[in-house]
């Protein structure tokens, strides 16, 4: 193994070699690149959708042969709760048990990220892993996702579908040997290719990658992940036809004003529904994780016998269950028996995922939605005049979608997913208000979403997105800086004034002896008081101070420090040791918060790549390779730098280099949690690490040579 490895390592180091001589040849800019790479991502990422949903076709049939060859009377070539309901009770628990001994050996030993509905990994590789996936992801993941919904597990395609493209886009980026921001487009793309070849939905696709997958809706993104969208649709397209998933029913139109209350209250139904769906969902997660007895990889064992059990009444509960939908549409489902369905499609998705499965949750939350919306749909006629409603059917299509953004927390993929499944644009009014509402009353009950919450529980919190994730990372004591002039309470007016004329703050923190903090006073305060005559020194600190009600500690995160600044509307906090003592160690601006931030990403993009060494005029300089034309060098502070801030140098600015950190040239080391502060000032001999292209780094050093 370790031979093949290198040898395909040996294959890779060649072909990136190419692939860079090609773009030097060429002069290929980076964005036709990401173009190119997202155009070929769409080819596979829909070739990868045909293909898995013909091996789970192809499963299913042979599912139905094995049952025939029991006796069944079923001659159908494709299994659907119908052709399952005239299995044998015996039959129906065997095959779903046979279907988790099989995937949990492949799961736990080969690849334990192919595990549950695989969307949370790919997050989790975007947030916290520089966008790298282990190729073998994909052919384990294609396995058993087939093989758990031919089975009859509660799963969908798009979880594993998303998962595989990912994986592929991350190949590439990986290949191509791209920075970490652009292999996190990539992993987009291939989500988006996924999810568009999967539903035939090419605008929920891009939209589903930005919302969910990278939590960023920057416009440079959405050129890469469109390409990959169409492009996956038109793959789809040939092989699988453009027919919508579902056909709306009847003539979807408001009969009257008085339906917008009830999809109102339908969204209120469907975000508390979506709530209850996540959270039995990591219950049932918890207790499989409790059943220490039994070997995590026979777990899906037991899963598949509840599940079997489960379907005995209620077969609709088994695989993708786009049949259910459809006959709920329709209208040839009973209301007891849809509200019956609602509870149990989520017990056994919880079952599926929690005992080990390996599928998606986004299709049963289109059959849970579906089946609320039927109930409610039936309710409201029920209870109202038919004047003032419409067909149940059409309560159905708006639930579904309901449900599914207020699981996801993802409206705007939830409306288009829906709207393009369905073909028709008489739903976007209903379903844009639905899914409004389900949203918001999903996150007021919980601030992570079915995808999230499985990070958070790992200590990975991305709810916020990227910036949230950078800002939650690092504390006030990477940030805060200690040159601040504070004022003694004791201390005169014309003292005070003194110091504020001397210090160039907005802001004066007032301490007692023992450097306790007791208030604040502005040069604004301090203004005013000087137009009145005759103070002088009767009027001491103590008397015209504000109270500090505010303050943080060293441990608070940036993510924290920024929402309060926001929410009170003010730039500076002062740090104290802690909030009993209150003894003052530094002072936290809004700008130094904004600079942090925008280093921190440099820093995380500059992170996980080799460093090589060059050879320039006979000196041996070590880079590190970032993302196309871009890299890191060390510069060191000569004599014409010494003295100088990185204020005054406007690295940025007038060259387009990144300072990321300061190697200190009296001890060789350098803090990794230090972020160099513009005022720092450089001394002769320093090491500073810095982002740029080679272009750049030529401007900067006819300005300042090296040493």
């Amino acid at each position: 193994m370790k031979a093949v490895n290198g040898h395909v390592g040996e294959i890779t180091e060649k072909f990136q070699d190419l692939f860079q001589r090609v773009l030097e040849r060429f002069e290929v800019s980076v964005q036709w690149v990401l173009l190119i790479a997202a155009a070929l991502i769409g080819v596979i990422s829909g070739a990868g959708a045909v293909a898995f949903r013909y091996v789970i076709i192809g499963l299913q049939r042979l599912t139905v042969i094995i049952a025939e060859s029991f006796g069944d009377p079923s001659s159908a070539l494709s299994v659907t709760y119908q052709s399952i309901a005239e299995f044998p009770i015996w039959l129906k628990i065997l095959i779903p048990a046979a279907g988790g001994l099989i995937i949990g050996p492949l799961t736990y030993f080969l690849a334990r990220e192919a595990k549950g509905h695989g969307v949370p990994e790919v997050m989790d590789a975007v947030a916290s892993k520089g966008g790298v996936i282990r190729p073998r992801v994909a052919l384990v993941k294609t396995i058993t996702s087939a093989i758990s919904i031919a089975a009859g597990f509660s799963l969908g395609r798009e979880g594993p579908i998303v998962q595989i493209g990912s994986t592929f886009g991350s190949v590439i980026g990986q290949v191509m040997k791209l920075g970490p921001e652009k292999m996190r487009l990539l992993i987009g793309c291939g989500a988006a290719g996924g999810i568009a070849a999967t539903f035939n939905t090419p605008i929920a696709g891009m939209f589903f990658a930005m919302e969910i997958i990278l939590g960023d809706f920057a416009v440079g993104a959405m050129s890469a992940l469109a390409v990959s969208s169409v492009v996956a649709t038109i793959v789809s397209y040939a092989f699988l036809g453009d027919t919508p998933a579902f056909t709306l029913p009847g003539n979807f139109v408001f009969v009257s004003a008085w339906e917008i209350l009830t999809y109102i209250v339908l969204g209120l139904l469907a975000g508390i529904t979506a709530v209850l769906y996540t959270k039995i969902l990591y219950l049932f997660e918890d207790l499989f994780d409790k059943l220490k007895p039994i070997p995590e990889y026979l777990r899906p064992v037991l899963g598949g016998v509840l599940i079997g059990i489960i379907g005995i009444w209620l077969p609709n509960v088994f695989g993708v269950g786009y049949g259910t939908i459809d006959s709920i549409f329709l209208g040839q489902m009973t209301m007891g028996f849809m509200a019956f369905l609602v509870l149990a499609k989520i017990v056994a998705t919880s079952i599926s995922i929690g005992s080990g499965g390996s599928g998606g949750i986004f299709a049963p939350s289109l059959v849970i939605g579906s089946a609320l919306g039927g109930v409610f749909g039936m309710v409201a006629q029920h209870w109202l005049s038919a004047d003032h409603i419409g067909p149940a059917g059409a309560y159905a299509v708006v639930g579904m979608a309901g449900v599914v953004a207020a699981a996801t927390h993802a409206p705007l993929t939830a409306i288009l997913i829906v709207f393009e499944m369905t073909g028709g644009y008489e739903v976007i009014l209903p379903l844009m208000l639905t899914c409004a509402i389900a949203t918001i009353v999903a996150r007021f009950l919980s601030k992570d979403s079915i995808y999230t919450l499985k990070l958070t529980r790992r200590g990975v919190v991305i709810a916020g997105g990227r910036e949230e994730a950078v800002l939650r990372s690092l504390t006030v004591d990477n940030v805060m800086h200690t040159d601040y002039e504070t004022i003694f309470r004791g201390e005169t007016f014309p003292q005070i004034v003194d110091k504020v004329l001397r210090k160039d703050q907005a802001e004066f923190y007032v301490v007692d002896e023992n450097k306790k903090l007791v208030g604040r006073l502005n040069i604004y305060l301090i203004k005013d008081i000087l137009r009145e005559t005759g103070l002088g020194s009767l009027v001491v600190a103590d008397d015209i101070m504000a109270p500090c009600h505010h303050m943080l500690t060293s441990d608070t995160t940036l993510a924290d420090c920024l929402r309060q600044l926001t929410f009170k509307g003010i730039d500076e906090l002062p740090v104290v040791n802690n909030l009993q003592d209150a003894r003052m160690i530094g002072v936290l601006e809004r700008s130094h918060i904004i600079s942090t931030y925008n280093r921190e990403i440099l820093r995380k993009s500059a992170a996980g790549f080799r460093v090589v060494q060059k050879t320039e005029e006979g000196n041996q300089l070590r880079s590190v390779q970032l993302q196309l034309g871009f890299e890191t060098r060390e510069i060191r502070v000569s004599a014409s730098l010494a003295g100088k801030t990185l204020h005054s140098l406007n690295l940025r600015a007038k060259y387009g280099i990144n300072c990321l950190t300061i190697k200190s040239a009296e001890n060789g080391q350098v803090d990794d949690s230090a972020v160099p502060m513009p005022e720092l000032e450089l001394e002769e001999g320093d090491l500073m690490i810095c982002v740029g292209s080679p272009e750049q780094f030529e401007v900067f050093a006819k300005d300042f040579p090296p040493l």
